[in-house]
């Protein structure tokens, strides 16, 4: 089989939630999160490092410079994706760590024969300060893609630590900035950058866990929610087309440390929670992580436990009940 560089297989299952018009949602107080019996199995943790890569190097040379050919304009797929359309699409790593993203491109959609792909965002490299972009390490994931005929999801994670101030001592965890606006202006500038390009937006990854979602009021699926209400209006001002997604949640039963601390919240209650704090209007769709762990397709809920595939996974999230 031909390899295919730069892919990891991810089928991006949209699920949509359509959002309840431009009512505002009643507010509802959301429940304490009890305590949820310790069996996890945790997601692979995402890097942590921002690092400032310079752009590529011009060299210069004493000779007559021959005038740079004219740019060829990409050209940007039709928008919006058919509402009564099913899309099938692939994740892929898109940043300046690999080198040929016209390749990855070209098989994604002449190989795969798939219409969308999804890359992951990360703010922390993108704006490693204030208003200091580097995009380089994602124009060629984008660009290409457009220029492919492909439609984009990205998903934008990761403050820089210059927007956040709560839990930098604990190394590897991520959480939300300070100031939220910092978030939106973010998105704005990219979406502006890469104007008509972008198709959907992700707003942010897996809330429910303390790695993610490290903040003063721990995973608050009603401060999740506010979060997604300011990002899907600065999305819909610059263009309305756009399809936005809540953060998909971690497939987990929930984890609560021994001195008490939540670390992850079972994604069935946290999203119950979501909707008591109205996240349906401020979103398209709804992102779902559907991980099978480590079961084949075919192995129906009630089959798990007598397999040997299923000896090692401690939790198996929806796939344990009907």
């Amino acid at each position: 089989m031909r390899k295919l560089f730069g892919l990891m297989l991810l089928l991006l299952v949209i699920l949509a939630a359509c959002g309840g018009g431009n009512a505002e949602p009643e507010a509802v107080p959301v429940e304490n999160q009890p305590a949820a019996q310790p069996a996890v199995a945790e997601p692979v943790a995402q890097p942590t490092a921002e690092p400032t890569l310079p752009p590529p190097v011009i060299e210069e040379s004493g000779g007559a410079v021959e005038a740079a050919a004219p740019v060829e304009e990409m050209t940007a797929v039709a928008a919006p994706w058919p509402a009564d359309q099913f899309g099938y699409g692939i994740q892929v790593h898109g940043d300046a760590t690999v080198s040929d993203q016209g390749t990855v491109m070209d098989a994604v959609k002449n190989q795969l024969g798939m219409d969308w792909v999804k890359t992951q965002i990360r703010w922390n490299y993108a704006e490693n300060g204030p208003d200091e972009y580097q995009w380089f390490f994602y124009d060629a994931t984008i660009n290409e893609a457009a220029e492919h005929g492909l439609y984009t999801m990205v998903s934008v994670v990761a403050s820089p630590d210059w927007a956040r101030s709560y839990g930098l001592e604990e190394g590897g965890k991520h959480g939300p900035p300070d100031n939220y606006q910092d978030y939106y202006d973010f998105l704005r500038v990219m979406l502006e950058r890469y104007d008509g390009k972008i198709q959907a937006v992700e707003v942010w990854n897996e809330q429910n866990l303390d790695r993610e979602w490290l903040a003063p009021n721990g995973l608050s699926a009603a401060d999740y929610t506010a979060f997604l209400q300011g990002a899907y209006e600065t999305i819909k001002s610059v263009n309305p087309d756009i399809i936005v997604i809540s953060g998909a949640l971690s497939p987990t039963g929930g984890w609560t440390e021994a001195d008490g601390r939540v670390t992850a919240v079972d994604d069935f209650v946290y999203f119950d929670q979501m909707i008591q704090a109205g996240f349906l209007n401020y979103a398209d769709c709804v992102g779902v992580h559907h991980n099978g762990i480590n079961l084949p397709p075919d192995v129906a809920y009630d089959q798990t436990g007598t397999l040997p595939e299923a000896s090692t996974a401690s939790f198996r999230g929806p796939y344990d009940n009907p």
